[in-house]
Protein backbone atom coordinates (compact mmCIF):
# COMPACT_ATOMS: atom_id res chain seq x y z
CA UNK A 1 0.00 0.00 0.00
CA UNK A 2 1.56 3.01 -0.95
CA UNK A 3 -0.10 5.31 2.14
CA UNK A 4 3.32 6.43 3.42
CA UNK A 5 5.84 6.61 0.18
CA UNK A 6 9.24 7.79 1.97
CA UNK A 7 9.90 8.70 5.44
CA UNK A 8 10.04 12.54 4.52
CA UNK A 9 6.66 12.50 3.32
CA UNK A 10 5.13 11.78 7.15
CA UNK A 11 7.03 15.28 8.18
CA UNK A 12 9.03 17.59 7.71
CA UNK A 13 12.70 16.40 8.46
CA UNK A 14 12.47 19.25 10.89
CA UNK A 15 9.76 17.90 12.48
CA UNK A 16 11.68 14.63 12.76
CA UNK A 17 14.39 16.36 14.62
CA UNK A 18 13.22 14.83 18.07
CA UNK A 19 15.20 17.16 20.89
CA UNK A 20 14.23 14.45 23.82
CA UNK A 21 13.38 11.23 24.05
CA UNK A 22 9.43 11.60 25.37
CA UNK A 23 9.39 13.75 21.39
CA UNK A 24 10.31 10.57 19.67
CA UNK A 25 7.62 8.62 21.90
CA UNK A 26 5.05 11.28 20.61
CA UNK A 27 6.11 10.68 16.74
CA UNK A 28 6.35 6.83 17.34
CA UNK A 29 2.61 7.18 19.04
CA UNK A 30 1.62 9.12 15.81
CA UNK A 31 2.52 6.76 13.57
CA UNK A 32 1.16 3.73 15.32
CA UNK A 33 -2.58 5.47 15.59
CA UNK A 34 -2.18 5.56 11.69
CA UNK A 35 -1.51 2.22 11.13
CA UNK A 36 -4.17 1.09 13.26
CA UNK A 37 -6.34 3.34 11.72
CA UNK A 38 -5.20 1.37 8.58
CA UNK A 39 -6.29 -1.86 10.02
CA UNK A 40 -9.64 -0.67 11.00
CA UNK A 41 -10.71 0.47 8.00
CA UNK A 42 -9.25 -2.54 6.21
CA UNK A 43 -11.55 -4.88 8.35
CA UNK A 44 -14.34 -2.85 7.55
CA UNK A 45 -14.16 -2.43 4.42
CA UNK A 46 -13.02 -6.79 4.21
CA UNK A 47 -16.43 -7.42 6.68
CA UNK A 48 -18.44 -5.34 4.24
CA UNK A 49 -17.54 -5.50 0.75
CA UNK A 50 -17.40 -8.54 -1.08
CA UNK A 51 -14.34 -9.88 -0.63
CA UNK A 52 -13.06 -13.40 -1.84
CA UNK A 53 -12.69 -16.14 1.27
CA UNK A 54 -9.54 -16.52 0.65
CA UNK A 55 -8.25 -12.47 1.21
CA UNK A 56 -7.12 -11.33 3.98
CA UNK A 57 -8.81 -7.76 4.98
CA UNK A 58 -5.06 -6.58 4.13
CA UNK A 59 -4.86 -7.60 0.99
CA UNK A 60 -8.94 -6.67 0.20
CA UNK A 61 -7.83 -3.11 0.94
CA UNK A 62 -4.70 -3.07 -0.99
CA UNK A 63 -6.58 -4.11 -3.75
CA UNK A 64 -8.88 -0.79 -3.28
CA UNK A 65 -6.26 1.68 -1.81
CA UNK A 66 -3.05 0.70 -4.12
CA UNK A 67 -4.59 2.30 -7.05
CA UNK A 68 -5.37 5.57 -5.42
CA UNK A 69 -1.66 6.81 -4.70
CA UNK A 70 -2.58 8.50 -1.37
CA UNK A 71 0.36 10.23 0.68
CA UNK A 72 -0.43 11.03 4.40
CA UNK A 73 1.24 14.29 5.83
CA UNK A 74 1.24 16.18 9.00
CA UNK A 75 0.19 19.95 8.37
CA UNK A 76 0.10 22.78 11.03
CA UNK A 77 -2.07 24.66 8.73
CA UNK A 78 -5.48 22.96 7.57
CA UNK A 79 -8.39 25.71 6.53
CA UNK A 80 -11.52 25.67 8.56
CA UNK A 81 -9.89 24.51 11.22
CA UNK A 82 -10.69 20.87 10.43
CA UNK A 83 -7.81 18.16 12.15
CA UNK A 84 -8.18 16.37 8.75
CA UNK A 85 -7.98 16.93 5.01
CA UNK A 86 -8.07 15.48 1.17
CA UNK A 87 -6.46 17.27 -1.24
CA UNK A 88 -6.86 15.66 -5.23
CA UNK A 89 -3.84 16.09 -6.83
CA UNK A 90 -4.37 16.74 -10.90
CA UNK A 91 -2.05 16.40 -13.56
CA UNK A 92 -3.71 17.04 -17.09
CA UNK A 93 -6.67 17.78 -15.08
CA UNK A 94 -7.13 14.39 -14.09
CA UNK A 95 -7.05 13.59 -10.46
CA UNK A 96 -3.81 11.32 -10.06
CA UNK A 97 -2.84 11.14 -6.66
CA UNK A 98 -4.56 12.34 -3.31
CA UNK A 99 -2.97 14.27 -0.05
CA UNK A 100 -4.55 13.36 3.30
CA UNK A 101 -3.73 16.05 5.81
CA UNK A 102 -3.26 15.57 9.22
CA UNK A 103 -3.03 18.20 12.42
CA UNK A 104 -1.26 17.08 15.64
CA UNK A 105 -4.23 17.41 17.31
CA UNK A 106 -6.04 14.68 15.35
CA UNK A 107 -2.29 12.29 15.07
CA UNK A 108 -2.23 10.46 18.66
CA UNK A 109 -6.16 8.94 18.34
CA UNK A 110 -7.14 9.56 14.87
CA UNK A 111 -8.71 6.49 14.17
CA UNK A 112 -12.15 8.18 12.62
CA UNK A 113 -10.05 11.08 10.90
CA UNK A 114 -8.13 8.71 8.88
CA UNK A 115 -11.29 6.44 8.15
CA UNK A 116 -12.88 9.56 7.34
CA UNK A 117 -10.34 11.19 5.00
CA UNK A 118 -10.38 7.42 3.30
CA UNK A 119 -14.09 7.91 2.41
CA UNK A 120 -13.28 10.84 0.24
Amino acid sequence: MQIIRKPHDFAAPEEWMATSASEIMWFTDDLHGLLEALDIAAYYLWFYGEASEDQSPAEFFRQHFDRANIVIDRSMNIPGGFTGNTLPMYENEKVVSYVIQFHPAAMGGGHFVLIHELGH
